[in-house]
């Protein structure tokens, strides 16, 4: 059994290593897409030895986050025809099924072996990323990005330069803040549990990260910092390698390289004229860390514009307000116009139309961004309490204050980052998040 087990850790490593692929796709197909139903399918191989003790309570809090989309479904099957119908419900299944299989899969496998795995997949994914970010600086080989890119209203092309900005890191990633989003949970997950990590091993992939130079990893670098640093002075906890891990993530990423002051006779640099300064070190820009750029905007107001539903509306609903909140403006503006030529404006001026905001936004349907929104639309705030309620709970039989901050560190962290939907991998590291905290939370105590 142990060497099956071993088997299929080691298909969930090659699963996470395909999740990595973000930026490629295999002919229509994302290789992502690939990896999470690898390890989707790798957890239904466990679907029938699990020995659940989940108690009846647990199952009608399911129940209520799921009825919604049902009836959502039953009023319009057409829906289930449109593939972002499909892939939201696939994901968001996927989601529920990982960590009811991880309950007891995940206390079976040998753990050792697994965070051994783990350490090995982040310093390959780490190098690579670290030989891209010098590849794209010099204009060396990497593999040819064939995944459009993901924006706020639909496709666009992947772009790997800034030209009056330092470069960022992405790895095999469309985005530096994707690459993040995926990385940083998986980096956590190794640093709480594993004691035996290497300096070089903790280096390489704060550089890594630290070289995407992300306002939202920053912040997480910071607050985490604070958090580990004060346990470790006042409860003399031994978090010693994650406050270095998070310290080192955070100096790196006000490393400033810019492509066309370091390598001038790029393509890219030859079009254009930059005359500003950037000093290699440079902490000009630690104050833009709070700012948020208009889409961030534009989500934050639309969730405080917005009743807080106990109950979820559906999939649907998300795009639906989200779509009627940013066209409220303009359509009240363009009533007269938006009913004589729509499909002439779409077709001429699909950016702007005479000065009054983005008319485009009338015919596509735009992206959050945001899991929190997302959550609290499709499935309510009764999701977010079943999610967050069984760390706490067991903080309270435990009494294990520590443990419940590095969980609700590590959860948060999802409910900020630009991915919208749950999914298998999500599933994943939520999964492994209550493994550890079933056995007293880290499962080795002097990391």
């Amino acid at each position: 059994m142990t060497n099956i087990n071993n088997l299929k850790l080691n298909g969930i490593i090659i699963a996470l290593f395909l999740i990595s692929l973000d930026a490629y796709s295999f002919g229509n197909i994302p290789v992502q897409w690939i990896g999470l139903s690898v390890l989707l399918f790798l957890f239904i191989l466990n679907f029938k030895k699990i020995t659940s003790n989940f108690s009846s309570i647990f199952y009608i809090f399911m129940a209520l986050v799921i009825i919604p989309i049902f009836f959502e479904i039953f009023s319009d099957f057409e829906i289930l025809l449109e593939r972002n119908y499909q892939l939201r419900l696939f994901n968001y299944l996927s989601f529920f099924l990982v960590i009811y299989v991880s309950h007891s899969f995940l206390q079976s496998i040998d753990h050792k072996f697994f965070m051994d795995l783990l350490e090995k997949l982040l310093i390959v994914i780490s190098v690579i990323t670290i030989y891209i970010y010098i590849s794209q600086i010099f204009d060396l080989y990497e593999p040819f990005r064939n995944r459009s890119n993901t924006n706020l209203l639909g496709n666009a092309a992947q772009s790997t330069f800034w030209p009056y900005e330092p470069h960022r890191a992405m790895g095999t990633f469309r985005e530096p803040v994707l690459f993040v989003s995926y990385i940083f949970p998986l980096s956590l997950i190794l640093l709480f549990g594993k004691k035996n990590i290497s300096f070089i091993s903790i280096l390489i992939m704060a550089l890594s990260l630290g070289f995407s130079r992300s306002d939202l990893l920053r912040i997480f670098a910071i607050s985490g910092t604070i958090l580990f640093l004060s346990l470790y002075l006042f409860k003399k906890s031994q978090n010693s390698k994650i406050i270095l891990f998070l310290s080192g993530v955070l100096l790196f990423s006000f490393i400033s390289i810019q492509e066309c002051k370091i390598n001038p006779t790029s393509n890219e640099c030859l079009e254009i004229s930059v005359d500003e300064s950037i000093d290699l070190i440079s902490f000009e820009d630690i104050g833009t860390v709070t700012e948020l750029d208009t889409d961030r905007k534009n989500v934050i107001d639309f969730l405080s514009s917005r009743d807080m539903n106990f109950f979820g509306k559906g999939f649907n609903s998300i795009v639906q307000d989200y779509q009627q909140y940013l066209t409220k403006e303009i359509n009240e503006e363009m009533y007269i116009t938006n009913r004589v030529l729509p499909n002439y404006l779409n077709k001429r001026y699909q950016a702007e139309n005479f000065g009054t905001g983005s008319y485009s936004l009338n015919f596509y349907k735009p992206n959050t961004q945001s899991l929190l929104i997302n959550t609290i639309i499709s499935s309510g705030l009764i999701f977010l309490l079943i999610l967050f309620s069984f760390p706490i709970y067991k903080f309270l039989i435990k009494k294990d204050y520590e443990s419940l901050l590095k969980i609700l560190f590590l959860f948060l962290f999802f409910f900020v980052i630009p991915v919208e939907e749950f999914n298998a991998f999500t599933g994943l590291i939520f999964g492994y998040g209550f493994r550890m905290l079933n056995m007293g939370v880290l499962v080795d105590k002097s990391i």
